[in-house]
């Protein structure tokens, strides 16, 4: 029983360090390459009036090859990663240029 309880704690301080923020990466990213494909998948999602559908641009970036990586923490992912939108609210309060500051220049 006290076995079961300490891998039951340890399992939930695993978990607890695995919810960072998610990224985009695909292999050979680039800031360009993701912006290239990022912008007309935002313009896609976005229905109007600041108002937008994150299933939409999810869905149009997979479809470029894009996957998505959760970082661990604080801790950036050791691949090339960028932000996107991660909910529908994030497109009325988006301003368009913020996507293209998230990530490092290289992407690492």
């Amino acid at each position: 029983m006290r076995i079961s309880g300490l891998i039951c704690a340890a399992a939930i301080l695993v978990a607890g360090c695995a919810n960072g923020p998610w990224y985009w990466t695909r292999s050979n990213a680039t800031r360009d390459v993701f912006l290239a494909d990022h912008q007309p998948c935002f313009d896609v999602a976005t229905i109007g009036y600041g108002v937008g559908s994150e299933r939409a641009y999810k869905a149009c970036m997979r479809s470029k090859g894009w996957t998505r990586v959760q970082g661990t923490g604080s801790q950036y992912p050791g691949v090339p990663h960028f932000r996107g939108p991660e909910g529908d609210d994030e497109f009325k309060s988006a301003d368009r240029e913020w996507f293209t500051t998230q990530g490092s220049p290289s992407g690492r």
